[in-house]
């Protein structure tokens, strides 16, 4: 995910729905990743309740990547 800067509270309005809408298909909670590199997006996930997990999939064992889950259901 993507904003450009100046456009104060995209990202919260997307991250907001997209948690919205896992909740009605039954998700309980979402897992993503970003680059440790990228200290904002990981400042955002952090702030917006996300925790860090093990690194999944295709991230496992990347030292440059980061995941976080949240808990959809709390």
């Amino acid at each position: 995910m993507y904003a450009m800067p100046g456009t104060s509270g995209v990202g919260s309005a997307v991250l907001a729905h997209l948690e919205s809408e896992a909740r009605l298909l039954g998700y309980s909670q979402l897992w993503l990743e970003t680059r440790v590199v990228n200290l904002r997006a990981v400042s955002f996930y952090e702030k917006k309740g996300y925790s860090r997990i093990p690194n999944f999939g295709k991230y496992a064992g990347k030292a440059e990547a980061v995941c976080f889950a949240k808990n959809l259901l709390a």
